[in-house]
């Protein structure tokens, strides 16, 4: 299922400055957790370490 998008994606370039070299989030962390900010998620599961914190610091629930 694809869901539209139409939002300023300025915020993938801050996630990918202030994150890739501290956590180590690489380009598909970085577009998950964008989405899920995007589509205005308040909660994120993923298996993936890097992409629970980047999920945290990105302000969202990542248990």
């Amino acid at each position: 299922m694809l869901v539209p998008v139409y939002a300023d994606t300025s915020f993938l370039v801050s996630l990918y400055v202030q994150n890739t070299e501290t956590l180590g989030a690489r380009g598909m962390d970085i577009l998950h957790v964008a989405s899920a900010l995007a589509l205005k998620a308040r909660r994120f599961v993923t298996a993936d370490e890097r992409q629970r914190e980047l999920a945290r610091l990105a302000g969202l629930d990542a248990p």
